[in-house]
């Protein structure tokens, strides 16, 4: 019969043990960060950036970071998962979550976060690592993807159902090469009821942008307002955002201005967000306050009829002197 010795023991022990211990003691390259930070208490929680833009090679991989700051009065558990999204034909609806199901442009695996979940006490916050790895054999064209983050059921709401929030941060991916960039501007009107004139601002207007190509667009510009005699009284800025492929991307923009009279022209110049394309439409908008008008005319109406009553009725003299 064959004898192992104490020493054997103890040394195949030890050697067993550093192979499995070993590798747990070994830091994450991405180790995620808790700190604790002074917040105001809201009774939520707070997820930033909301939105990342990475451009990458076929084969290539990039890290990002999300924080996620606990604003609640107690400790809570969050999830993290991953989801694709897409965009919509209607123009009320940014994104569509997808779910389990992959999207057309799925980015679901090829990103993955660094912790799967986590918890924090009150006034705490995590930073953590995500990673998006792209095939080598990848299209050229746009990849979305959104890391999601949800609360742990923390209430209850009518007949006991159980209430659950989750923020999302949206990636877009380009990955480089010959991506079908295409959109148009389609529409741009000012919102409300039309009339033939209006009395007074502020005035909002509304315009649509669709999105036929395969990566997502950043389409930005300006509207320059000017008045009957072609002069510039106000310009308004539009700064870049998104607009996913396949859908239609509704924007409004408020000109906070109220006292105004006359014909204006409000000329819209939309950069379609590629090979300065831009797009420009334009309407016209006739202000007459006639509250104002009317006022100001029956005013002075009684003023000519003051004076020309007391000029007919009272005669002024001039007294002599002696």
């Amino acid at each position: 019969m064959y004898k192992i010795s104490l020493r054997k023991i103890f040394l195949l022990s030890f050697f067993f043990g550093v192979l499995i211990f070993l590798p747990l003691s070994i830091p994450h390259a991405y180790a995620f960060e808790i700190k604790s930070v002074n917040v105001q208490t809201r009774n939520d929680f707070v997820l930033t950036p909301a939105k990342y833009d990475v451009s990458l090679d076929p084969g290539a991989t990039t890290t990002e970071y999300l924080t996620v700051t606990n604003r609640m009065e107690k400790e809570e558990w969050f999830n993290v998962t991953v989801e694709d999204f897409v965009g919509s034909s209607d123009p009320g609806k940014t994104v569509i979550l997808l779910g389990d199901e992959k999207g057309p442009y799925s980015l679901k695996d090829y990103i993955i976060p660094e912790v799967p979940s986590f918890t924090l006490r009150p006034g705490e916050q995590i930073t953590f690592a995500v990673t998006i790895s792209i095939p080598k054999d990848a299209t050229p064209g746009g990849l979305d993807g959104a890391v999601l983050i949800s609360s742990g059921p923390s209430s209850r709401g009518k007949g006991g159902a159980i209430t659950i929030s989750r923020l999302g941060s949206l990636f877009f991916v380009r990955v480089n090469g010959d991506a079908k960039e295409e959109g148009i501007l389609q529409d741009f009107s000012l919102k409300g009821p039309k009339h033939w004139f209006y009395e007074k601002g502020p005035f909002t207007f509304s315009f649509l942008f669709k999105n036929s190509g395969n990566i997502h667009l950043a389409p930005y510009g300006n509207i320059v307002i000017t008045n009957s005699i072609g002069q510039e009284i106000d310009s308004i800025d539009i700064e870049p955002y998104f607009a996913l492929p396949d859908s239609v991307r509704s924007r409004e923009v408020t000109w906070n201005k109220n006292v105004l009279m006359g014909r204006y022209k409000v000329e819209l110049s939309l950069n379609r967000g590629y090979k300065n394309i831009i797009d420009k439409e334009y309407i016209i908008i006739w202000v007459l306050p006639w509250k104002f008008l009317l006022m100001a005319f029956l005013v002075i109406c009684v003023v000519v009829a003051t004076v020309y009553y007391v000029g007919s009725r009272f005669e002024i003299r001039v007294k002599d002197k002696k």
